[in-house]
């Protein structure tokens, strides 16, 4: 059973039994709200997922939507675009986008910040280097680097690369692997996957017409996993991904994951919190 709150005029549908929405919209509405969540991202979205479509009908951000869960909107509608789901068109998103950068002050380089002598009402953006590998014909993705500082490197082996252009985008995944990679004292995370084909969507392999490996694949892996100090797996659960880690598993240096799945996968990242510890696997 469900039923319909309103806040601010947004309706929202909730289990009945998830006491007032109000109260469920408050405790959404913390810095890191989807960590609250992480288990079972589809509530969180169920619970916000209704103002992002409010403000894709209306144009504008309501006054009494605070920087926290604007985050959260914000959060949920990147998952869902991820994961195929759409909560399209882009332009809510970029106007989310824009209300935050108003809530937070702004965002400064710091080499500017550097230059003046009084502190800036902004938040400080990070500064990185994006480098990527592709074949000639584009189809294949190599690897993908995000440096941000000198230290030791995480490599990450994911599923299989998406076919936008991943530098200078806001990725939710890349964001939660670099947040570990910082946590543990690296200073960059190195991407590479168990299909270097680019799709859309993670079915879109099932699809493919052409090699979903990549002939460069395996040895990629095996000298970033060599190279790295630590080799995070959280390819996620897929049909295809049993078969294939059977072979990359050996070609990987102590691998380890934030969380195994009941078909004995390890988690994708975005169903961890960002508090999930590294253990080994498998």
């Amino acid at each position: 059973m469900s039923r319909i709150g309103s806040v601010g005029g947004v309706p929202v549908r909730v289990p009945e039994s998830s006491g007032p929405v109000e109260q469920l919209l408050e405790f959404a509405a913390t810095y890191n709200a989807y960590e609250t969540f992480a288990r079972t991202p589809n509530e969180l979205e169920r619970i916000v997922m209704p103002i992002y479509d409010a403000i894709s009908r209306s144009g504008q951000v309501p006054d009494w939507l605070g920087i926290d869960l604007a985050r959260a909107v914000l959060f949920c509608a990147y998952r869902a675009d991820h994961f195929g789901g759409g909560y399209g068109p882009y332009e809510p998103m970029r106007t989310l986008v824009e209300a935050i950068r108003q809530m937070s002050g702004g965002w400064v380089d710091r080499r500017a910040a550097a230059q003046t002598s009084e502190p800036p009402n902004a938040r400080e953006a990070d500064e990185f280097v994006d480098t990527a590998e592709y074949s000639e014909d584009a189809i294949y993705r190599w690897w993908f680097r995000r440096r941000w500082a000198h230290g030791p490197t995480l490599c990450f082996i994911g599923l299989n690369p998406a076919t936008g252009d991943t530098d200078g985008k806001p990725r939710p995944t890349l964001r939660r692997v670099v947040g570990w990679a910082r946590r543990e004292g690296c200073g960059s995370v190195v991407v590479v996957n168990l299909f270097a084909y680019r799709a859309t969507k993670p079915d879109d392999l099932l699809h493919a017409t052409v090699d979903i490996v990549g002939e460069q694949t395996d040895d990629v892996i095996r000298r970033e996993s060599s190279d790295a100090a630590i080799t995070l797996v959280a390819w996620g659960s897929h049909r295809l991904a049993t078969s294939r880690a059977s072979i990359v598993l050996p070609l990987l240096r102590h691998p380890v994951c934030v969380g195994i799945t009941k078909s004995g996968s390890p988690s994708h990242p975005l169903f961890m919190p960002a508090a999930a510890r590294f253990k080994p696997y498998p």
